[in-house]
């Protein structure tokens, strides 16, 4: 459990702080009854002692054990023990632990009941001065690879390096554009979500040689300067900044530092590049407005209005399995665009892609015959049928507000029963409350059922439904739980899954994968 946990946070200390202080399951590691019983256990020893009862003690403690395996809440009761990857790292980490719990109860001091329940204590302490210690030379090597990483690119001078950040949408832009330049030029982008300077370094020195044209680094960031070190690396010639919202704002501090930060990519471009805006995001509209260098605004227009939008999508139709739409440059309509992706958010990340493309000689033609090659990518807005012939709809890579409105937004185009199932969202600080609270008026407009797979902000979230002046269904469940209700939805009804935790439950149910029409 704690190397699961300590893994999805990145072995960084801050995100797992975040989640010990802003979630319910976070709290609960520590002031949970499991763990209010073991203090008041380890507490009640010396009083045992005092009166010469330990027998009774021992019962005490086998009790707390049987109460921790059939705990209702627990892990182990619904069959979810969380495993981790297994790396090297996590595999050398997990032995040590083992050796460590084995011998300090081969060597026990005291009574061995009582040092169970320390050793038990003791283990996350443990853990994490092993990550603490593995740091040290994971440094060490990590800087050998990053400087290794930047002499290979001051030598390709010739490569064009595009530079993509934002609270979301950068990973879905960047592989948007990778399809479509890649219709006519030698382009490398960095792998999956390696957006870190450790991952761009590897990409760099793996895939990136002096035939490469294009190199598109995605850039991921939970604090001020982080940014401004990857562009120090690849030196972006184009920046594109896909959006600010809260998502990480816990870990920045506040919205007016995320904004700081994804900006640090927009100071990096030299005077003779350009940078890439979202006018359908008010943040990063503010910052184009903010910039006085070369910029490009692009947008989604809701209403097929003309706007000061460099590039702008225009009269949108979206089905259950595709999206079309106009593309409009400067006001010169160039097309007809199509594509299998669906929701129509996505179209706000194929513009830079196609911006870009025709600036660089690619003629429309060429840029629709690569959109309709573009599919869903893995657990982002990815279809699925289930064996009742119901729409599963697959966006738990990341649970974020700009794409749980999406994903529920998307199942207004289904006729049937509309259900979301939503991993509540974390490291959105003090604005997280609101956030449910609009997700829940949005929910209660559009969807008949709604299906939390924990209970952080269930009340704003109810409160949110409530003001919608709609009664749907609202229920907390595990994933077995879930599973089952949507394994009993028909033909013509759709689920969204939002969320890490949501995916567990979607794996339980039978389905097949929609290549679209």
């Amino acid at each position: 459990f704690w190397l699961h946990l300590w893994q999805i946070k990145e072995y960084r200390i801050d995100r797992l702080m975040v989640h010990l202080r802003e979630t319910i399951q976070g709290r609960s590691i520590i002031t949970g009854r499991v763990s209010a019983f073991r203090l008041l256990l380890i507490f009640f020893y010396f009083s045992l002692v005092y009166y010469n009862i330990l027998t009774l003690y021992s019962g005490l403690v086998l009790f707390f054990f049987i109460i921790v395996l059939f705990d209702k809440k627990s892990v182990f009761f619904e069959r979810r023990i969380r495993i981790p990857e297994f790396t090297t790292k996590i595999v050398f980490i997990f032995l040590a632990t083992c050796s460590f719990a084995f011998l300090m109860y081969i060597f026990s001091p005291i009574d061995i009941a009582f040092w169970v329940l320390i050793i038990d204590f003791l283990i996350p302490f443990f853990i994490a001065a092993q990550i603490i210690l593995f740091s040290i030379p994971a440094d060490l090597t990590r800087d050998i690879t990053i400087n290794r990483a930047i002499k290979k690119r001051e030598n390709l001078k010739n490569l064009m390096v595009i530079g993509i950040t934002g609270s979301y949408g950068k990973g879905s832009t960047k592989e948007y554009m990778s399809a479509i330049l890649s219709q006519k030029f030698k382009v490398v982008k960095t792998k999956d979500t390696y957006n870190t300077p450790i991952g761009i370094a590897r990409s760099i020195l793996k895939d990136v040689n002096t035939k490469t044209k294009i190199f598109i680094v995605e850039m991921g960031a939970y604090k001020k300067g982080e940014i401004q070190f990857m562009c120090n690396m690849v030196h972006p010639l184009i920046g594109v900044l896909t959006a600010v919202n809260e998502q990480h704002v816990s870990l920045f501090g506040s919205i007016e530092n995320t904004m700081k930060a994804k900006y640090e990519l927009i100071d990096s471009i030299p005077n003779n590049g350009i940078s890439l805006f979202n006018g359908n995001n008010q943040n990063a509209l503010k910052l184009y407005r903010k910039t006085r260098k070369k910029r490009v605004l692009y947008e989604t227009s809701y209403n097929n209005r003309g706007s000061i939008a460099d590039i702008q999508a225009r009269d949108i139709k979206v089905s259950a399995f595709s999206i079309s739409f106009t593309v409009f440059l400067r006001g010169r309509n160039i097309g007809i665009f199509k594509t299998n992706l669906i929701g129509r958010h996505h179209i706000e990340n194929l513009l830079p892609g196609i911006w870009i493309a025709e600036k660089m000689g690619m003629t429309s033609p060429e840029i629709k015959k690569a959109l309709l090659a573009i599919f869903p990518f893995n657990k982002t807005m990815e279809p699925y049928v289930s064996s009742s012939h119901t729409v599963l709809i697959d966006d738990t890579f990341n649970a974020n507000p700009a794409s749980v409105h999406a994903g529920i937004e998307y199942l207004t185009v289904l006729k049937g029963k509309k259900a979301l199932v939503l991993q509540p969202m974390i490291e959105l600080g003090e604005s997280a409350a609101y956030y449910h609270y609009e997700i829940g008026k949005h929910a209660g407009r559009v969807c008949t059922d709604l299906f939390l797979t924990n209970k952080n902000f269930l009340k704003d979230i109810q409160k949110g439904i409530k003001e919608s002046k709609r009664s749907i269904r609202v229920e907390v469940l595990n994933q077995t739980e879930i599973s089952y209700y949507v394994s009993n939805f028909s033909q013509d009804d759709g689920v969204v899954f939002e969320g890490k935790e949501a995916a567990g439950a979607l794996s339980l149910i039978e389905k097949r994968k929609v290549f679209g029409l």
